[in-house]
């Protein structure tokens, strides 16, 4: 509303008022009642033109760039938090991400595994499009030395060794003694809890990326099984010594 029209019908307002309080006719009173409640909705649905138009309009800013380790690596799947709105997004497997912010907004980059960076927007920006590189480095968590036993007490373990049934042939001990061999194989490798949360990252993104698709298996690849028989036909898969016997 104009500030012209809004002084019209504050003008307006205050005649019928006056008109209400003079005017002894109850059908007239009323008539006049029913516009002061018309040009009180106006007023009050119509805001001030002037303080709407003295509000600073809100400057948008795409927020772009790679997420990495220190040895400016990318870093996948790192999570994006921007305190100021409650918004959130994932970076890409490239560690790519690309969010939009106001200026003075706080963002935070989180990863398991590594340290929390945040990034203040600054206010002295001037284009609409920022890129920058955030760097994460990794954080240790030291743990109290926890004892774990098999048994609550004495009792339960000596229950435990009587029940217990040894190998009483060689073939027995020697099969047992492999399989102690390939479970100490399977644990070499150190459990990692920045890899286990990147491949179960990993797989949600794959997931996402073919979800309302039909999915695909190697094993109906007729690409593949053409090279398979081909491979077959020339004895790509024949032994040493059945090659040599021929």
């Amino acid at each position: 509303m104009k500030p012209c029209l809004k002084s019209q019908f504050s003008t307006r307002l205050i005649f019928l008022i006056h008109r209400a309080y003079s005017l002894r006719q109850f059908a007239i009173c009323k008539a006049s009642v029913h516009q002061i409640l018309f040009l009180l909705l106006l007023l009050v649905i119509h805001p001030d033109p002037a303080k709407a138009q003295n509000q600073p309009e809100k400057k948008l800013i795409q927020l772009s760039g790679i997420t990495k380790t220190e040895l400016l690596e990318p870093l996948p799947f790192v999570s994006i938090l921007n305190k100021t709105t409650r918004k959130g997004s994932i970076t890409d497997q490239a560690g790519r991400f690309s969010i939009v912010v106001e200026p003075k907004d706080t963002v935070i980059f989180a990863s398991l595994g590594f340290k929390r960076t945040g990034l203040i927007i600054p206010d002295t920006i001037t284009g609409s499009f920022v890129s920058t590189d955030i760097i994460l480095y990794p954080d240790t968590v030291h743990l109290t030395t926890v004892k774990i036993y098999p048994w609550k007490n004495y009792e339960e373990f000596k229950q435990a060794f009587l029940a217990l049934k040894l190998p009483k042939t060689d073939l027995e001990r020697a099969q047992r003694n492999i399989e102690i061999i390939m479970q100490q194989v399977y644990k070499t490798t150190a459990p990692d809890a920045a890899i286990s949360y990147q491949n179960t990252m990993m797989d949600n993104f794959n997931r996402a990326s073919i979800r309302g698709t039909v999915p695909t298996y190697p094993i109906f690849n007729l690409v593949n099984w053409a090279k398979f028989f081909k491979a077959l036909k020339n004895g790509y898969f024949r032994s040493k010594s059945n090659s040599q016997g021929d």
